[in-house]
């Protein structure tokens, strides 16, 4: 069985800190899951975890896009972990067959790139097994606990 670990963050700033100890755990080639309610803090704590590793703002939530590609610069705390892309994925307005055909295959594969992967039970069964699943929930109007589990 696979350890979990939870943590409670009680303000934006304080998730935009723990996203940043997150990023210690990153590597590339990782697919990290984000599921909660609406509003629980997926897409917060995706843009956190964006502006920690040198992605370069804005950062739109990929809600009609459904996947957000950034390549990250030298000289950036990605790059220097060896991640060179980042991809935010939407799946809410997506199944398993349009995320195919939006290239999810070649995200999976890229060695080089970390996938955070927004309402991920709407494809799981495009997920890998080795996944870093994190699950949010709102407990208050600003604290979030976040439960996090695999890899």
């Amino acid at each position: 069985m696979k350890k979990k670990m939870t943590f409670t963050t009680h303000s934006p700033e304080e998730t935009a800190e723990f996203a940043r100890i997150f990023i210690d755990y990153l590597q590339p080639g990782h697919i990290i899951t984000l599921s909660g309610d609406l509003g629980a803090g997926k897409t917060t704590f995706s843009q956190a975890l964006l502006s920690h590793l040198g992605a370069e703002p804005p950062f739109p939530s990929p809600t009609f896009t459904i996947i957000n590609q950034y390549d990250l610069q030298l000289d950036t705390l990605g790059v220097q972990k060896g991640i060179e892309r980042i991809y935010h994925i939407d799946a809410y307005r997506s199944d398993g067959d349009g995320m195919e055909m939006l290239g999810w295959s070649d995200i999976v594969s890229d060695a080089w790139g970390v996938a955070l992967v927004e309402w991920p039970e709407l494809m799981i069964r495009l997920l890998p097994d080795d996944v870093i699943r994190v699950a949010i929930t709102a407990l208050g109007e600003q604290e979030r606990q976040f439960e996090i589990a695999g890899v």
